[in-house]
């Protein structure tokens, strides 16, 4: 083989490395944004699984865990996690 198609092959091989690279560590991310939202989900789910005879308690503990995972979502959807990993 002559010397162009070699350089080809190597700078080939190293985008094939960095995009390897780049797609576990924004899988990883990925990964980090979903169990923050998994959390809230169970959090929510057992706050509202509580019997109690005033509603107001439970409304604080609900709007803040509700406001997190919305957040979480927020910069989840705004860094496009989801397309970067693929």
């Amino acid at each position: 083989m002559d010397e162009r198609t070699i350089r080809l092959l190597d700078k080939c091989e190293a985008m094939s490395l960095l995009s390897s690279k780049r797609s576990s560590h924004w899988s990883f991310i990925k990964l980090l944004f979903q169990i923050p939202l998994i959390m809230t989900s169970s959090i929510m789910y057992v706050l509202n699984s509580f019997e109690r005879e005033g509603e107001n308690k439970m409304r604080i503990p609900n709007v803040v865990v509700n406001g997190c995972s919305a957040l979480i979502l927020f910069l989840q959807n705004n860094l496009k996690v989801a397309e970067k990993v693929e």
